[in-house]
């Protein structure tokens, strides 16, 4: 299954959550096959990556060193202070405690970008890129909200 067949999943995913802020899908990858997919919530407190690990921490599924998760936007690193997201915590944490080890993203929201989630990913040994195709990014922001933008700023 090559990378647009994925990120297409992961944009189907992502438009089954009615969050108005902005819908988000993960999917998780093992040998070229999706094994697992999620949204955010349909009110964007629980993200599309938090929603999939936790899935999997009740599921019998193991995460292997080999296994990519695909996301339609780059995990948070922080979560807004007060908010009602904040006692779940943020996705980089999330990634990091999982045992994820390659990590694959459509585009950058702009509201939250920061070199946080890049730096904590690499320094915990986890393949960290963009997906680098132009197509894949237009669709990622259709489907978020139009104010995402690729890793070199380009919206």
């Amino acid at each position: 299954m090559d990378t647009r067949v994925i990120f297409e999943r992961v944009f189907e995913v992502a438009e089954s959550s009615k969050d108005q802020k902005g819908a988000v899908g993960a999917c998780l990858v093992r040998d070229g096959h999706i094994i697992l997919c999620q949204a955010s919530s349909d009110d964007g407190v629980e993200h599309a990556e938090y929603r999939l690990i936790k899935n999997l921490s009740t599921s019998s599924i193991t995460v292997l060193p080999t296994d990519i998760l695909y996301l339609s936007l780059e995990p948070c690193s922080r979560r807004t202070p007060g908010g009602p997201g904040e006692v779940l915590g943020d996705c980089t944490t999330h990634i990091i405690d999982s045992g994820i080890k390659q990590v694959v993203f459509a585009v950058q929201d702009k509201e939250v970008v920061t070199r946080d989630t890049r730096e904590r990913l690499t320094k915990a040994g986890i393949m960290y890129q963009w997906a680098d195709d132009a197509e894949i990014a237009k669709r990622a922001r259709e489907i978020f909200n139009n104010s995402c933008a690729d890793p070199n700023g380009h919206i």
